[in-house]
């Protein structure tokens, strides 16, 4: 075998190790939610972020759409857990095994949903990070027609992330009820800031195992988690990012 052949096998080694560091990384980061202030749409057409849900219509963010997520979501208390993975790149979404989706809990209701999460930023620095995250058909419907917009934009040579205003329409359902639903109204383009966070998905090792741990082998379950290092983020952490029950009401 020649030097270069050596040097090939070495280089795709080091290529499988680095995969793996990251998912390491990745496993062992100690949180539930993904390290953004949570911004959801209410029932009654309000945008709205973190816990003391500060209203947002009109408010215009870049929208990254190259970090997005996707994956199933259950709450403890009001706190949620995820099983969620990107949308592009490394750490793809993995669908619970067949039979999990079908879970109810003592009350009859799914114990998971399935849930997109678009992370957002502040256009001028320090370009803060919101996470858009729905359950919902209205907003999966604002997501898709902003992601192809955005593959739109790709396909003819545009590079920057879109710049979204964050807005609402509604309309009168069979029951003659009013029905509010978000839209992700493209108003510009920015460069991706060089200093933007890259949002990375919890890790599955930190779910609550008792509503997984049907799907796993015993053995493969996570060993008790290390004392929290202080800069762990703890539930009052995540409540006080707004990762708390509410999501679009449609």
């Amino acid at each position: 075998m020649s030097d270069s052949d050596l040097s090939t096998i070495e280089d795709a080694m080091l290529k499988q190790m680095q995969d793996q560091m990251r998912d390491f990384a990745n496993s062992s980061r100690s949180r539930t939610g993904i390290g953004a202030t949570h911004i959801g749409f209410s029932g009654e057409g309000v945008w709205q972020a973190g816990k003391n849900k500060i209203q947002f219509n009109k408010r215009q963010l870049g929208a990254n759409v190259f970090d997005m997520m996707h994956g199933h979501r259950s709450f403890r208390g009001r706190v949620p857990l995820y099983v969620a993975g990107k949308v592009f790149g490394p750490q793809p979404f993995v669908p619970l095994p067949p039979g999990e989706m079908d879970q109810l809990d003592e009350k009859g209701d799914p114990i998971w949903d399935f849930v997109r999460m678009l992370p957002l930023f502040e256009p001028k620095g320090p370009h803060e990070i919101y996470a858009y995250s729905t359950a919902t058909g209205g907003g999966g419907d604002a997501i898709a027609t902003l992601v192809n917009a955005f593959a739109d934009h790709v396909a003819g040579g545009g590079r920057q992330l879109p710049v979204v205003e964050l807005n609402g329409d509604s309309y009168t359902n069979s029951r003659g009820k009013r029905i509010h639903v978000p839209r992700l109204d493209i108003v510009g383009w920015i460069d991706r800031p060089a200093t933007l966070k890259a949002l990375d998905p919890p890790p599955l090792a930190r779910v609550e195992p008792k509503l997984i741990q049907s799907s796993f082998d015993a053995q493969a379950l996570p060993a008790p988690a290390a004392p929290a290092p202080s800069d762990a983020r703890t539930l009052e952490d995540l409540e006080r990012e707004g990762f708390s029950d509410f999501d679009d009401s449609i």
